[in-house]
């Protein structure tokens, strides 16, 4: 479960691994989702991002040392807002990479549009213990990215079971919309399969 393992990392001082291992687990559940509803074996654009952002990272320059001098020089404020902008401004791009995978897949020449709607995008953002989730409507031209839950804590082990729930029922959400594009032909069989455990995987 995976509010113990970050509780578990938190007390033994091993917070470096806490973002890669919700990250890890995430995924997991997710590839588990996509066998179990025979989409293992389907090509599909991405749906589903889940990211990891390390509170510590360089933004600006190009030049890490640039950065590096730069940021000694903020205030925490100035370093959460500058942190928060390049953590909103790489989602958007991610995010806006994927919209125009599916908009590709489902564009048709003869009627110079779309023959459905694409999938609303969702995604996971891990910074430190706690969990963000969003989602993305590439059908809307505003653009935006909609968080539905924030500050998630991920480190409580007495939340294990709706912070469990919360991940499974936007991976479920993700794999409901696939199922329908498959059923729909829009998406097809490939030859390589997704190797992964046979057991739903706990959270």
């Amino acid at each position: 479960m995976i509010s113990h393992q970050v509780k578990d990392y938190e007390v033994t001082d091993q917070v470096d691994k806490i973002g890669p291992c919700i990250v890890k687990a995430i995924v997991k559940y997710y590839l588990w989702a996509l066998k179990d509803a025979g989409l293992d074996k389907v090509d599909f654009p991405p749906t589903l991002l889940v990211r990891h952002y390390r509170p510590d990272m360089s933004f600006g320059s190009h030049n890490k040392d640039d950065n590096t001098s730069d940021e000694k020089q903020l205030s925490d404020a100035d370093r959460q807002a500058r942190f928060a902008e390049a953590v909103s401004k790489d989602l958007s791009e991610r995010l806006e990479d994927m919209a125009q995978q599916w908009r590709e897949l489902l564009y048709r020449k003869e009627d110079d549009d779309l023959v459905e709607p694409p999938p609303t995008l969702f995604a996971f953002v891990v910074v430190k213990h706690m969990l963000m989730v969003m989602s993305y409507d590439p059908s809307q031209p505003e653009r935006v990215i909609y968080t539905h839950a924030s500050n998630i804590s991920l480190n409580e082990r007495l939340l294990w079971c709706p912070n469990a729930l919360l991940i499974a029922i936007v991976i479920n959400m993700v794999r409901d919309s696939l199922r329908h594009f498959k059923t729909n032909d829009y998406i097809v069989e490939r030859e390589a399969a997704i190797d992964d455990e046979d057991d739903d995987p706990d959270l």
